[in-house]
């Protein structure tokens, strides 16, 4: 499900793979290690629901990025999918 409104990016909450004409996160839930496949996608960022920043990551160049997240606590964290073009896509990441 997603919604938009002036002012306000995407959100993503959905717990399956989102895929689009830009990227795919899979698999999501996650045990340990999921992909980012990208296009335009430029870096990331993956906070804790706190908002501390966990994970910050460039990913220029490479069309498959696989990310390792096995000594992150169980639970619901946020990446943000920054594009080429300075816009960005936030999701819900879920480490199982």
């Amino acid at each position: 499900e997603t919604f938009a409104a002036r002012g306000v990016r995407p959100v993503i909450t959905m717990e399956e793979p989102v895929t689009n004409d830009n990227y795919t996160v899979y698999p999501n839930p996650v045990v340990n290690v999921f992909n980012i496949n990208n296009k335009n996608i430029e870096r990331f960022v993956i906070t804790d629901i706190a908002g501390r920043v966990m994970i910050t990551q460039k990913c220029i160049g490479v069309q498959k990025e696989t990310i390792d997240i096995g000594l992150f606590q169980k639970g619901i964290y946020i990446i943000q999918l920054y594009k080429t073009d300075n816009s960005f896509i936030t999701q819900k990441l879920i480490k199982q």
